[in-house]
This record gives structure tokens, sequence and C-alpha cells, in this order.
């Protein structure tokens, strides 16, 4: 099996800015094939999309908040058009999921925006955290959530990190949502290394932490995701850098292809 995968550039946060062009080049130099921005940067989604297609990567989705997706839907799908993504995630609910009193406003907007883009082409995806597997009246919130929506509009990019993080196993969440989860996050963690309470202390390189990648990976082709995106929310590991850490990644990650 093999996959096609991609770098959130959340990961590169503190570099990205002063340097986009040089980033972008070094990620498709250790072997990527797209990208998931977080935001615009600043830049135009032509722009971004030009400099992407020059090096050769796709992108393949964007993070972008409830609020910003909501506000104007067709400046939204003419933005998402123009950077040519097949997939727009929601990167969490915070302060409106269940037991909010703004969730019922969060779950109609939701909706309204998913058709909207699935019309234009776009898939609308949302990805978890962690509080989301906290249960409500038995069962995982995120479950909930889930059933709130036709599936064809609204999908799963599940964070595999968050998941075992929360005491999951990743991929038997995967599995759950067989055809419903196109585009997987793997953030990996190193329980021994770390503070406990800062997730992010624990955060390494995929494949260097707890994660169990063939059994993801299995479950990735049984459920027909067609994306993996490599996100570490740490900045460095073990003295590498962020690029470094990006390389490990993709090169740790590649061992179990066939």
């Amino acid at each position: 099996m093999t996959f096609p995968i991609a770098y959130q550039l959340y990961s590169a946060r503190d570099i990205f800015d002063d340097d986009p062009i040089g980033v972008l080049k070094k990620i498709k130099e250790a072997g990527y094939d797209g990208v998931e921005p977080a935001g615009y940067y600043g830049l135009s989604p032509h722009y971004f999309r030009g400099i992407c297609d020059t090096l050769g990567l796709k992108v393949v989705s964007i993070h972008l908040s409830f609020w910003t997706l909501t506000e104007n839907i067709d400046d939204t799908v003419a933005n998402l058009k123009a950077l040519g993504c097949e997939y727009a995630a929601i990167p969490g609910a915070f302060g409106m999921f269940i037991g909010s009193d703004r969730y019922d406003y969060f779950v109609k907007g939701f909706s309204r925006l998913g058709k909207a883009l699935k019309n234009a082409g776009i898939q609308l995806l949302y990805h978890n955290h962690g509080f989301e597997f906290e249960k409500a009246n038995g069962e995982y919130a995120l479950d909930v959530l889930y059933n709130c929506f036709d599936p064809d509009t609204v999908k799963a990019e599940i964070d595999c990190g968050f998941a075992k993080y929360s005491g999951l196993e990743p991929a038997k969440l995967i599995r759950k949502y067989r055809g419903r989860a196109p585009v997987l996050h793997l953030k990996d963690f190193n329980f021994n290394e770390g503070v406990e309470g800062d997730f992010s202390t624990f955060a390494c390189p995929v494949g260097d932490g707890a994660l169990d990648v063939p059994s993801i990976l299995s479950a990735a082709e049984f459920s027909g995701s067609e994306w993996l995106v490599v996100e570490q929310d740490s900045q460095s590991w073990r003295g590498m850098d962020q690029m470094e850490c990006a390389a490990r990644s993709v090169q740790n990650l590649k061992k179990y292809f066939c």
C-alpha cells in the first residue's frame, strides 16, 4: 500500500511567514507530495497555489476557522477554488461544542457550509482534537457530532495523534468511519518524553512515538482514505528543527509502503 503524503504547515508556523518559498522548497525536497496550509498567511490564494504548482506540491486541503469559512460563503468558495484544494477542514469547534449554548448554531452553520462547498466540488471536513472524545450520553461527543450531518456533506479528518493521546486506537476509529475519512492527520507522541498536561511536549516525528503506523495504514486502505497529512505541534525534537523532523516523518512513513 502507498499513499500521497502532505505536510500541515502549522508545524512550521514560526518560520513560514519569513520564507514561504524556502519552506515549501524544503518540504518538496523532503519527499512530500502536498501541503495543507493553516490559513492564508497574508498571501493570495492564487499566489500560494502558483508557488505550489511550480514546486510540484498539491494544496490538498486548508484549515480555516468556522467563522472564516462561514462569514462569506461565496468568498470562501472562490478562495478555495483559487487554491485548487479538494478539501477544507474546520480544525476544532472550540467554545461551540456539545453543552455550549452555541452548539445548535454551529451544527446548522456547519451543515449549510458543507452543502455549499459540496455544490462547488469541495468536501468539508471536521478535524478533531481531544475534547471530542469526552462522553455525551454514553457516546463520544465526536460521534454525536458526525451523526448530526449527512455523511456525504461532512466528512472526517481524523487526527490519529489526538485519538491516541485520548486513549483510543486510531485504526479502530478510521475503520469505524469507512468511506468518511478521506484525509488522515498523522501526529505522533512519545509518552516517555514531555510534561504531563502539555501534549505538545510529547510531540515527535511520525513513527518515533506511540502510533501503530502499520495498523493505521491498513485501516486507511480499508476505509478508502486518500491522503496522509503529517503534523507535529512541537517546534523541534531531540535537537532536530521543523524541517529535519518533517523529513524524518516522511522517511519513517515510507518504510511501511509497499
